[in-house]
């Protein structure tokens, strides 16, 4: 019944319902065009209201997300193999094999042979940080270096030259990526999600499916005259761990595999440059053990020196300060009698 009746209405001409034509063409295209705006004039709307959230989203978990991320790799142990250009240059060798202990603001890395033995070791907590080296494999370790770096500053070369892995997933070269892209030189532009995107890059190594968010940034750095585009992919459901990126020439692209406690467990990294076909740097995990190292692993007597090597050497920098002052008073002394006596001389004039 309603199909007939549909049927006759469209067979009648539009006067049989006491409108003309031109009124009834007018209604009609009327019609389609408030249906036309709803259905596709919104879709921008839409569109730009999801990208909207997924920047807001970045915006509103990612600190808090990032400092979770950068605790649970601070009670981290990570043998790397790492090659590439950047390892010729550090090193001069092909594949330079690194060493990486922490527990909380414990930090230590070591430079180890391909026999297993540490050749050189840097250490950094609260109270010292110092450096050891052995003069060959089979020689003692010999204290090179004592409180000469800060703390913050030993954890930067950390960060940028010797161990990779633990860092990377929630910071950029030597900065963390919180206070980056949360920085005065950067301003987010977007955010999208990729999931299903083509890969973007020739190396790819994250599961399928794994959620995958790209945020955009604008980088107006000093000595730029325009601001720079970068970007960014990270994974939300994993802390916002950090899982490839573009900044200026050099593509960086990560891979996690297995998680522990909710946070996903990096074992590879690469950094590829525009102006180079192989990569700049190969990192890869050899071992990675879950647990913090102990704390005696980071005192000089883990390296077969005294501990009070440091309060010697603090002694006896205070009495060559002590004996330097001692010297300069005595200058300033000497000085002083000189000027004076010249005064009370005698002169011609006077006499």
């Amino acid at each position: 019944m309603i199909n007939s009746i549909g049927r006759h209405c469209y067979r009648r001409a539009p006067s049989d319902f006491g409108i003309s034509a031109a009124h009834y063409n007018v209604a009609v295209w009327r019609k389609f065009f408030i249906v036309g705006l709803i259905l596709f004039g919104s879709s921008p709307h839409v569109c730009a209201s999801e990208r909207i959230s997924e920047l807001q989203r970045f915006r509103n978990e990612y600190k808090a997300a990032s400092a979770k991320l950068e605790e649970f790799y601070s009670r981290v142990q990570i043998v790397e193999r790492q090659s590439g250009e950047l390892v010729r240059r550090l090193h001069q060798k092909d594949v330079a094999t690194i060493g990486y202990q922490s527990n909380d603001l414990l930090k230590r890395v070591d430079l180890i042979d391909d026999d297993g033995t540490v050749l050189s070791a840097k250490v950094a907590n609260a109270n010292q940080t110092f450096s050891v080296e052995r003069l060959d494999a089979s020689a003692e370790f010999a204290l090179t270096e004592l409180n000469k770096r800060k703390y913050s500053d030993l954890l930067l070369q950390m960060r940028s030259r010797d161990a990779l892995l633990p860092f990377a997933p929630y910071c950029l070269n030597d900065a963390r990526l919180s206070d980056f892209l949360f920085s005065t030189v950067c301003s987010l532009t977007s955010a999208e999600d990729i999931t299903d995107e083509k890969e973007t890059g020739p190396v790819r190594f994250t599961e399928k499916g794994r959620k995958r968010v790209k945020v955009r940034v604008s980088v107006q750095l000093p000595h730029q005259e325009k601001p720079g585009e970068a970007w960014f992919v990270f994974l939300p459901d994993d802390s916002w761990a950090l899982d490839e990126c573009k900044f200026g020439k050099t593509l960086c692209q990560l891979e996690y595999r297995g998680r522990a406690d909710g946070f996903p467990i990096v074992r590879r990294l690469v950094y590829l440059r525009d102006d180079m076909r192989e990569p700049f740097l190969t990192d890869e995990a050899a071992d990675v053990k879950l647990v913090p190292a102990p704390q005696e692993a980071f005192t000089l007597s883990a390296f077969g020196i005294p501990e009070n090597v440091a309060g010697s050497s603090e002694s006896k920098s205070i009495r060559y300060v002590l004996l330097g002052v001692n010297i300069g008073l005595a200058v300033i002394v000497f000085v002083i009698w000189r000027l004076r006596s010249r005064r009370r001389k005698p002169t011609v004039e006077n006499i």
